[in-house]
């Protein structure tokens, strides 16, 4: 063995065949070269950055105390775990579904490419407006009025419950079946002939202008 005392200094280079063991501290003013692997029983502390040419792997988890900065692609195997929130400065896409546990709130309008469907109800606080048509496959139900600035059209019938209004003219084209009386504020003209299958009752007189034909008797 070679035992020194003080310090030790070479002007040259200095080689050992097998294992080295420090003690103490080792301090090193240039660069370390490491031809191989480097093996760190305990904890190791960088007091400036680190640089890696290659890929960095862990056998266990990575732990960062304040940001991270990806200048590349970010390739996550697994799930990804957030406990805050998330930003994202630029456009966000994924390739498979989205599931969000619990509500979604946008400062901004939301476009949807292609069809949206919604398992429960759908609240809207404004109007809502639709450029093209609108496919409903059960009932409709209103809480308010509907208003209708074009024609309505139906393939079936109309029902409605309550009292009907029209402000215009009323156009059918086909037969109209009322089951109960019919109440007319004005008069009533017909461009044609008015069959009654039962008797006629007035309450006050009947003019007829031109001839008036009684097939059977007339009882006065």
């Amino acid at each position: 063995k070679l035992y020194v005392v003080d310090d030790a200094s070479m002007d040259s280079n200095l080689y050992v065949g097998k294992h080295t063991r420090v003690d103490g501290s080792l301090n090193v003013v240039g660069d370390v070269a490491i031809n191989d692997r480097l093996f760190v029983a305990n904890d190791v502390s960088f007091n400036s950055k680190l640089y890696v040419a290659d890929d960095i792997s862990t056998n266990a988890n990575l732990y960062v105390a304040k940001h991270t900065k990806v200048d590349g692609s970010l390739n996550v195997v697994g799930d990804v775990a957030i406990e805050d929130r998330l930003f994202v400065t630029n456009d966000a896409s994924f390739s498979s579904k989205l599931y969000v546990d619990s509500d979604i709130s946008t400062n901004a309008n939301l476009y949807v490419a292609k069809h949206t469907q919604i398992d429960g109800s759908l609240n809207v606080i404004g109007d809502v407006a639709i450029n093209d048509r609108l496919f409903v496959a059960n009932d409709v139900s209103f809480s308010s009025k509907l208003y209708v600035v074009d024609d309505a059209s139906m393939d079936s019938n109309l029902y409605v419950g309550k009292h009907t209004r029209v402000d215009g003219s009323l156009n059918v084209v086909g037969d109209v079946a009322i089951n109960d009386r019919l109440f007319v504020a004005n008069d009533v003209s017909f461009n044609s002939k008015l069959y009654v299958a039962d008797d006629i009752s007035t309450n006050a007189n009947l003019y007829v202008a031109k001839h008036t034909k009684v097939d059977g008797s007339l009882n006065v």
